[in-house]
């Protein structure tokens, strides 16, 4: 591989990598039902009514005069 070839893949190669850290700690929130976040923490705020809480890579945490209705996981 010619070395502006080989620059040009190393490039690419860590947009891709810091793409996927951002898209990773996305909340995903289904019909105000569910609450989902990938590699971080998800907090249930004040007030809210959910039936499920979902951390990969984190805690949940629900705050006072919250409510998980079905599944809380981490």
């Amino acid at each position: 591989m010619k070395l502006p070839q080989l620059i040009l893949a190393f490039i690419a190669t860590i947009c891709l990598i810091f793409a996927g850290n951002a898209l990773a700690q996305t909340d995903i929130n289904l019909n105000n039902t569910d609450l989902i976040r990938f590699g971080g923490s998800v907090t249930v705020p004040a007030n809210q009514v959910v039936e499920h809480a979902y951390a990969f890579g984190g805690n949940v945490t629900v705050s006072p005069n919250a409510r998980v209705l079905d599944t809380a996981l981490a």
